[in-house]
C-alpha cells in the first residue's frame, strides 16, 4: 500500500515539473527579443565634480609648552579649557635651589662694585703721582692691573646674575601667547625633566576660530586639487551641519601606508561658533570642477568596448565600424610578426577618450571626445559630440549562457529532448 502511494506521489511530481517546463518554454518563445545595445541622446545639465577625503582637525597655531629647567611641580595655575593671556603664569616649579644663587650673586656683585669704586679712586691718585714722576712704573702697572681686574670682576658677576636670574625665572612657566588650554599634560608633584626628552606641560591653541584640517587625498585624485578650491566639510558630531573651507596647500611629501599613497592636503576652516574641536575626524568634499549647461552622457558609456559591440551587433543586425587601432580577434593574422619594442615611441602621447555613436542604417562608429567634469554618474563632453547624436551607453553580453538550464535541458536524452 505504501509502495503504491509512493508511485502516485512520484508521478504527480514528474507531472508538475513537466508542466512547468512546458510553460517556461512557451513563455520564452513568446517573449519578444530585446535589443542588446542600448543608447540615448546626451542631455544638458550642470555637473559638479568632487574629490572626497578624510582627515583630522587642528588649530592653525598649536603650541606645545615645555620647561627649560628641571624640577618638581609645586603649583598649577591653568587647567583645561582655560583662556590665558600672554605671560600669564601656568606652572611653578621647584628645583631645590630657588633664588639662592641669585641672592648670593647679588651680594658678590655688591662687593665687587665696592671694590671697583675703591680701585678706581686709587687708580686716579696713583696716576697723578705717576704723571708727576713720583711713582715707579712697575708700581703703577700693578695699580692699573688691580683696577682692570676689579672691572672684569664686576662684569663677570653681572653676567652670572643674569644667568641665575633667568634660571630662576624659568621655574615659572608662562603662556607664550594669548591662547586657550587644549590639554594639561602634567599633575601636581610631578617631576619635570629638561634634558634628552623635555616634558611637555601644556598644549595651547592660539585661536580656535581659525582651524585647519589635514586630509589625505589619494594619489589618483591629487592632480585635480589646487589651492583656493572650495570645500564642504562634515564631522560626526554635527552630521546635519556643513562647514565651508578652502584648500590652503598640498604637501609634496607622500604618505605611504600598506602600499597606499596619499598626499596631505591642508584646508582652512572658519570656526566662529567654536563647534569644531582639535582632533575631530572630518570628511571633506573638494569641488575640483564645475560645468553649467554641460553636454552630459552616462559614465558607463565610457566602458563600452569594441569586442562587446562586435558580438551584440552581429546578433542584432548592427554594423560596427572598426577603428584603425582596434582589430577583431578573428582578423588577427597569427603568423604576422609582432612589433618590436624598439618601434614603440619613447614619449607616449596623452591617452585619448572615445565614445560609440549610432548613425543611420544601424551603423555604430567610434568618435574621439574631450571630457570635462565627472560626478561619478555623468561626465561632461566638451568636444567631439553633438546633442542630437545617439550614444551607446550599455551592451549586453550575448555570449553569456545559463549554465543551470543548459545542464538540465542540454544533455542528450534529458528533459526537453
Amino acid at each position: 500500500m505504501n509502495f503504491m502511494k509512493k508511485r502516485y506521489l512520484l508521478a504527480l511530481m514528474v507531472g508538475v515539473m513537466g508542466a512547468g517546463v512546458v510553460f517556461y518554454l512557451k513563455k520564452k518563445k513568446a517573449a519578444p527579443l530585446t535589443d542588446p545595445i542600448r543608447y540615448e541622446k546626451p542631455v544638458t545639465q550642470g555637473i559638479t565634480q568632487f574629490v572626497n577625503a578624510s582627515g583630522n582637525l587642528k588649530a592653525v597655531v598649536q603650541i606645545t609648552v615645555g620647561s627649560l629647567v628641571a624640577g618638581r611641580i609645586v603649583k598649577i595655575h591653568a587647567l583645561d579649557n582655560d583662556v590665558v593671556k600672554k605671560d600669564q603664569l601656568l606652572i611653578q616649579l621647584d628645583d631645590g635651589v630657588g633664588d639662592c644663587q641669585v641672592r648670593r650673586t647679588k651680594a658678590e656683585l655688591l662687593e665687587a662694585r665696592a671694590n671697583l669704586t675703591f680701585q678706581e679712586k686709587f687708580y686716579k691718585r696713583q696716576k697723578a703721582l705717576f704723571d708727576a714722576g713720583q711713582l715707579a712704573e712697575n708700581t703703577f702697572d700693578s695699580v692699573v692691573q688691580g683696577y682692570e681686574v676689579a672691572k672684569a670682576s664686576v662684569q663677570r658677576l653681572d653676567a652670572n646674575l643674569d644667568l641665575y636670574q633667568k634660571q630662576y625665572n624659568n621655574l615659572f612657566v608662562r603662556a607664550p601667547e594669548d591662547s586657550i588650554v587644549i590639554s594639561k599634560m602634567v599633575d601636581l608633584g610631578q617631576m619635570v625633566t629638561a634634558q634628552f626628552q623635555a616634558t611637555a606641560l601644556y598644549t595651547l591653541a592660539k585661536d580656535l576660530r581659525e582651524m585647519e584640517a589635514h586630509i589625505n587625498v589619494d594619489e589618483a585624485d591629487i592632480g585635480l586639487v589646487e589651492p583656493g578650491q572650495s570645500v564642504t566639510c562634515a564631522v560626526d558630531a554635527f552630521p546635519r551641519i556643513k562647514f565651508k573651507a578652502k584648500v590652503a596647500y598640498v604637501k609634496y611629501l607622500a604618505n605611504i601606508v600598506d602600499n597606499v599613497v596619499t598626499y596631505n592636503t591642508v584646508l582652512n576652516i572658519r570656526n566662529e561658533d567654536l563647534k569644531l574641536r582639535p582632533g575631530m575626524t572630518i570628511n571633506a568634499d573638494i569641488k575640483v570642477a564645475r560645468a553649467k549647461n554641460a553636454l552630459a552622457v552616462p559614465v558607463k558609456a565610457m566602458r563600452v568596448s569594441y569586442a562587446q559591440l562586435c558580438s551584440a551587433g552581429a546578433v542584432a543586425g548592427y554594423t560596427v565600424v572598426a577603428p584603425d587601432d582596434v582589430v577583431c580577434k578573428e582578423k588577427v593574422d597569427k603568423h604576422a610578426p609582432k612589433p618590436s619594442r624598439s618601434a614603440t615611441p619613447k614619449h607616449q602621447k596623452e591617452s585619448k577618450e572615445f565614445l560609440w555613436v549610432l548613425d543611420a542604417n544601424k551603423t555604430i562608429r567610434r568618435v574621439e571626445v574631450v571630457l570635462g567634469a565627472n560626478d561619478g554618474r555623468t561626465v561632461e563632453v566638451k568636444k567631439g559630440l553633438s546633442q542630437d547624436q545617439l550614444v551607446v551607453t550599455e551592451v549586453d553580453d550575448v555570449n553569456r549562457e545559463n549554465l543551470i538550464l543548459k545542464g538540465m535541458f542540454g544533455k542528450p536524452g534529458g528533459l526537453g529532448k
